[in-house]
């Protein structure tokens, strides 16, 4: 059996929340046997089995999500261009990723709950909680692509990292506070902040990677 491998240049800016578009291009050998015949035939090849390019039934592309529908085609220069639009299946990352990081991050930040001058306890808590998701991050690092430029999902690990070392260094601020009164009103602030700015910068990541790429699919 001859095998073919096909080949084209992913744009990952934006996974794992990315789509791509494939591009097969098939050369009509016979072009002055008229366009119109080439077409002809082609129609009737997808109308016999429009799953023929992508097999759902027996899918082992387990990481992208394919329809009947993402598969087109066009007449150009009487050759066949094969258009498949594959979108990435992100539930991997949403669950096994993103939701132990923002467990992490929940836990880090509930030693705002912790009586401030009880500084050793959050520091325990806070610089574990830390560690952990350095060490987290080399677990995931081996599914991630190895690219020279930032994804999405870089971003949202980096902005973690730095919401996972706030804490620590409120509580050392909290510390030298004297006044209980300011400092209670300053606590109840800090984590509507805390909690709200994280939301935002996520939310603000995934706009802009889904304004500046094309091949998101990030609010889909």
């Amino acid at each position: 059996n001859n095998t073919e491998i096909l080949n084209t240049k992913l744009d990952f800016k934006s996974y794992p929340f990315d789509l791509q578009n494939l591009k097969i291009e098939i050369i009509n050998n016979f072009p002055m046997a008229g366009i119109d015949i080439f077409e002809d035939e082609i129609e009737d090849f997808f109308d016999i089995d429009p799953e023929i390019i992508y097999d759902k039934k027996n899918n082992t592309l387990y990481e992208w999500n394919i329809t009947p529908e993402n598969i087109n085609y066009k007449i150009s220069n009487d050759n066949l261009n094969i258009l498949i639009t594959a979108e990435r299946n992100a539930n991997y990352f949403i669950f096994k990723v993103f939701s132990p990081i923002l467990l992490i991050l929940i836990v880090c930040w509930s030693i705002l709950f912790i009586e401030p001058k009880q500084l050793e306890s959050r520091l325990t808590v806070s610089i574990v909680c830390f560690l952990t998701l350095i060490a987290y991050n080399f677990v995931i690092d081996e599914d991630l692509p190895k690219l020279g430029y930032l994804t999405l999902i870089d971003y949202i690990v980096l902005i973690s990292y730095l919401y996972s070392a706030i804490p620590t260094l409120i509580s050392i601020f909290e510390y030298k506070v004297k006044d209980n009164s300011k400092l209670s009103i300053y606590n109840n602030k800090i984590k509507i902040v805390g909690v709200g700015s994280y939301i935002l910068l996520i939310f603000i990541s995934l706009s802009i990677s889904s304004f500046k790429n094309p091949n998101a699919n990030t609010f889909s």
